[in-house]
């Protein structure tokens, strides 16, 4: 039989309760009562009481990835959304609850949001939702596609996102205004944190959750947003990952603006099908049909009726025109200076987490060519080689069937 290990227990056989940790289980069961019996202003001043002793001791970490918050933010939302993110909702605002009032060896806590916490690419916005007077556009595309992935744009989206979840953003601003601190890392969903000036946007928005100067300070400087990874060398490497995966990756990555525009994020596979196929088919839930085949996508579409069939058929057609366009891009002299961008950055990011600059570059070496790189590499995960050799042989056999002759039993015994 097994047994559960407790925080700092060694594994090696059934651990039985100590004196010291009996009296530990009472502490909990007195702090659990005191957070339904005190006010919240009560406990929150507490809280800020602890903050300079613990100041000087090193933070424990936590470590929770891909919330995906906003990701309903549509103007049709399918049910496998609202279900999933009620349920996160809740367990995330008891998660930060809890250890806004629970210490661990007495140090705070420096929770790692691995990546994908807005989820930025998803969002889907269209005019009518912007309200009166926009500073936002519209360009022609963010009238038919909803709002782009610039900074302006990717503030009213995290508005919009923070407007969604209200109860998860209020416990995440206490968290840090209690003295912890948080870090959020870039994922491929929200690679809009790219921008400096929505790191301050996200920043500020949190810290005009809490109240008074101090406090608000306080989340100010306790919040550090990385576009890549976090690394504490020797101890903890950090990183969401999507590099070393083609259909999300970025060649570069500390600099992910497209060869055509300085104030757009490029799209790469994955971004490009949510913006331009997903988002326009409500009733589609996109999860799990990363690796879906050709028959399966066909016969989910067929299944969908006439009329939304011959719908999805334009979407795809659409969607497959704007990566062979991507792929026309992508060799652009512009290119090459945003690489160079990239590298500079990338020293400078080593040097900060104090890491030789060989290692880094050796991270960077691991990532996949992104699949918007090569005409066949499109063709391919679009299924538009299949559909050209099927075409192909239609052809052929076409062309035999009008040219040559036809044959004769003459001959044959």
């Amino acid at each position: 039989m097994g047994h559960r290990l407790r925080v700092g227990e060694e594994s090696g056989g059934p651990a039985t309760e100590t004196d010291a940790e009996r009296s530990g289980r009472w502490r909990r069961w007195w702090r659990q009562a005191g957070r339904r019996l005190l006010p919240r202003r009560w406990r929150r001043a507490g809280a800020r009481e602890r903050l300079p002793e613990e100041a000087a001791l090193p933070p424990n970490l936590l470590i929770i990835s891909d919330l995906h918050l906003g990701e309903d933010c549509k103007p049709e939302v399918h049910m496998t959304y609202l279900r999933r993110l009620v349920t996160l909702e809740r367990k995330l605002v008891d998660f930060l609850e809890h250890y806004s009032e629970t210490r661990l060896g007495g140090r705070p806590w420096r929770l790692i949001i691995n990546g994908d916490m807005v989820d930025f690419m998803h969002v889907h916005l269209v005019p009518e939702d912007w309200g009166e007077d926009p500073d936002v556009g519209p360009t022609p595309d963010e009238k038919r596609f909803g709002l782009g992935t610039g900074p302006r744009a990717v503030d009213r989206k995290l508005r919009r996102v923070l407007a969604r979840h209200p109860s998860v953003f209020l416990r995440l601003a206490r968290f840090v205004e209690a003295g912890n601190q948080l870090v959020v890392i870039a994922g491929n969903h929200d690679v809009e944190f790219h921008w400096p000036q929505v790191q301050e946007q996200f920043k500020q928005r949190l810290a005009e959750l809490v109240e008074g100067e101090e406090a608000r300070a306080r989340v100010l400087n306790g919040i550090t947003v990385y576009p890549w990874f976090y690394c504490e060398p020797g101890l903890i490497y950090v990183e969401h990952g999507h590099q070393y995966d083609a259909t999300a990756s970025w060649d570069a990555l500390l600099d992910p603006r497209p060869n055509v525009s300085d104030s757009e994020v490029e799209l790469n596979l994955s971004s490009a099908s949510i913006r331009y196929f997903v988002n326009l088919n409500p009733q589609m839930d996109p999860h799990g049909k990363s690796d879906w085949s050709m028959r399966q996508f066909l016969g989910w579409a067929i299944g969908q009726g006439v009329a939304k069939s011959l719908r999805i058929a334009y979407y795809y057609g659409y969607l497959s025109w704007r990566l062979i366009n991507l792929w026309r891009q992508y060799g652009h002299e512009g290119r090459v200076r945003r690489r160079a961008l990239h590298l500079e950055r990338l020293h400078k990011m080593a040097e900060s987490f104090g890491l030789p600059a060989e290692v880094v570059l050796r991270l960077d070496e691991l990532r996949r060519q992104p699949i918007t790189a090569t005409l066949w590499g499109v063709l391919r995960v679009t299924y538009v080689d299949r559909l050209l050799i099927m075409g192909g042989g239609v052809a052929v056999s076409a062309a035999a069937w009008l040219f040559l002759p036809p044959l004769t039993a003459a001959g044959v015994a």
